[in-house]
């Protein structure tokens, strides 16, 4: 009797959940803190109240900020269906950052899940024109390489040696 009467209690308690929040991105024509601000018909405050830690001279290309109270919504990509990693190929003028906020995850992440990547430099873009960097663990992509390099998650697709998407 006393597990069903605890069972009904938590059951009726309500549970707060964060709703998503409403989302601007930063890019032209809206770049800085007080246009994204005035494009959503709020202060610059209730801005910086909303993105805990926004630094207004820090903007990147692409960054998400709510312009509501709320969290914003998950973007972050999964692996791809047949459980091999989701990726992507850097363009010139993107960086890790842009890329992070692209996807809403952190450089942090990006270096994580590419750390036992074929030819992983690190975060400097400049070595990483055209290549493809990984954006969620998975399994074994079917192009490996070098062979010494089997265990890892997820290595780089390389585009100049085979054909299509890993």
């Amino acid at each position: 009797m006393l597990r069903s009467l605890v069972a009904v209690v938590a059951l009726l308690t309500p549970v707060a959940f964060a709703a998503d929040c409403k989302v601007a991105v930063v890019g032209k024509p809206h770049s800085g803190c007080w246009d994204i601000a005035n494009a959503a018909g709020i202060t610059t405050t209730q801005l910086s109240n909303w993105n805990s830690g926004l630094n207004c001279n820090l903007l990147q290309p692409n960054q998400r900020l709510c312009v509501s109270s709320g969290t914003l919504p998950d973007i972050s990509p999964k692996p791809n269906a047949n459980g091999s990693c989701f990726t992507h190929k850097v363009l010139p003028e993107s960086t890790c950052a842009v890329i992070a906020n692209q996807y809403g995850i952190t450089v942090s992440k990006i270096e994580e899940f590419n750390k036992k990547t074929y030819k992983w430099k690190g975060k400097d873009t400049s070595s990483l024109l055209s290549t493809i960097v990984v954006l969620t663990f998975g399994s074994l992509h079917r192009l490996r390489k070098p062979a010494e390099r089997r265990g890892h998650l997820c290595l780089e697709w390389n585009p100049s040696s085979h054909s299509g998407q890993p």
